[in-house]
């Protein structure tokens, strides 16, 4: 997160994320990553926008990507 609001948009007044329901990156984690006033300013610039728990398109994706790999990937590597 630091990456993003730092270096890759350091002229946004909100980054504005879009994720699944998962919790890896949340306000709380950022407060304990990083002391209390860099914390503050990253929060500042940061919307996180959490998708649907079970409509989630990223879900769906997820899956095919791992289906995709299981068939394509695999199948392939048996036969080297």
């Amino acid at each position: 997160m630091k990456h993003l609001v730092n270096d890759v948009s350091p002229k946004a007044k909100k980054l504005r994320i879009l994720m699944d329901n998962l919790n890896t990156h949340t306000y709380d984690s950022i407060l304990e990553t990083f002391e209390f006033e860099e914390a503050l300013e990253l929060i500042r610039k940061i919307e996180f926008i959490y998708t649907q728990v079970h409509a989630s398109w990223l879900n769906i994706a997820e899956t095919e990507i791992n289906v995709m790999g299981t068939e394509c990937t695999d199948e392939r590597m048996k036969n080297i």
